[in-house]
């Protein structure tokens, strides 16, 4: 007969792994924590997770290249999922919140450039069915905030969506969509209302913040409120790698800014010299996106690196230097501050709730499963 203590022990047995370390709690799908559900809505595909009773729902629209299953950690009961560092961290900090997370794939499910893009046209009414229908698939209470988070072309998306479907509350990353006054115009005419909106965006893409700032003086003269984000470039330090993504080692964070040292791809400051895109970037580009190659380096780094998938370490590697760089790349790591913002309605100053929320290493972040919307149903 099993004992109390038994008992106990087996509920709050921790599991260390891909995600980090979380308590062994089930989500409301009776799957380990960071174990997402499909389901296809409207033609389109989508993941979720929830926690047995949600507070809110986030729902994550993906920038062109991407796919839903980017949010969640690979697993066996998630092949295809890839965590990259800051789309996991965005549903790392809504679960902690005791927000359900959906992540939705674009209609068009091409490879190479310009494919995997999120457009109106495509995809408006069908994610806006799913919108609607996905309070009912995670059993959301009435009156729950629904957000939408969008990046790049999932950010145009969401941006437009309240014109045709009600939300809590809208974050646009790396976006600001053209044509924003006329938007705003019809849903006056049309009697549909605005939510607050943050955008977070990336400064040193010059063009995208000045439509940035179009886009919050024509909500600003709409009265929505409104408030932004600026995401700076950043420095390689030798634990760079590791402090983002949970499948990167110390040893091979510092190995790869040794190998950019000696490339000549780190000024004297330990800033990108130039854009990833550069032909100078091919030596590097060839060591992380060859599979060959890149094994290589991993088995050699043993038993430190445990992640040995040479593919998934390279995309996290290769977003790790687009976050660097600081021009257009999805950001995750102001989730909480972002959530919290939008649940008052945009009264507190985000600048402050930035700093108070902000992770000191994205690769830390853990689910906390303490909140009462973890509590199993009865």
């Amino acid at each position: 007969m099993r004992t109390a203590a038994a008992a106990l022990a087996a509920v709050t047995l921790l599991l260390v792994g891909f995600g980090g370390r979380v308590t062994a709690t089930v989500n409301a799908a009776g799957k380990p924590v960071l174990t997402p559900s499909r389901v296809k809505i409207a033609g389109h595909d989508i993941y979720f997770e929830s926690p047995p009773r949600p507070s809110g729902l986030l729902i994550i629209m993906h920038k062109c290249g991407r796919s839903g299953s980017d949010h969640w950690p690979r697993s066996k009961s998630c092949l295809e999922c890839e965590g990259l560092p800051q789309s996991l961290a965005k549903v790392k900090q809504a679960l902690s919140r005791g927000y359900a997370v959906a992540a939705i794939n674009s209609k068009d499910r091409s490879t190479g450039g310009g494919g995997r893009c999120f457009a109106w046209k495509n995809d408006a009414a069908a994610v806006a069915e799913a919108v609607r229908s996905l309070p009912k698939w995670v059993k959301l209470p009435p009156g729950a905030p629904v957000v939408l988070d969008g990046a790049s072309s999932g950010g145009s998306l969401a941006l437009r969506l309240p014109s045709i479907v009600a939300v809590s509350g809208v974050i646009g990353e790396v976006i600001a969509p053209p044509g924003l006054s006329d938007t705003l115009r019809q849903m006056r005419e049309g009697r549909m209302r605005m939510p607050p909106a943050l955008y977070i965006h990336m400064p040193r893409d010059t063009n995208m913040a000045s439509k940035v700032k179009s886009n919050m003086d024509a909500l600003k003269a709409a009265n929505v409120a409104v408030a932004q984000i600026r995401v700076d470039r950043r420095s390689i330090g030798s634990a760079y790698f590791s402090d983002l993504s949970p499948i990167i080692s110390p040893r091979l964070s510092a190995e790869l800014k040794r190998k950019m040292r000696a490339m000549g791809l780190l000024d004297s400051k330990a800033f990108l010299k130039v854009e990833p895109s550069n032909v100078v970037w091919n030596a590097f580009r060839s060591l992380v996106s060859s599979p060959k190659a890149l094994s290589q380096l991993l088995a050699s780094l043993k038993p430190q690196q445990r992640e040995q998938n040479a593919v998934l370490v390279g995309k996290h590697i290769l977003e790790c230097i687009h976050t660097a760089w600081g021009h257009h790349e999805t950001i995750g790591e102001h989730t909480t501050a972002a959530l919290e913002w939008l649940e008052v309605k945009g009264k507190r100053d985000i600048s402050r709730l930035v700093q108070r929320h902000r992770p000191a290493r994205l690769s830390s972040l853990t689910v906390n499963t303490s909140g009462p919307q973890w509590r199993p149903r009865s």
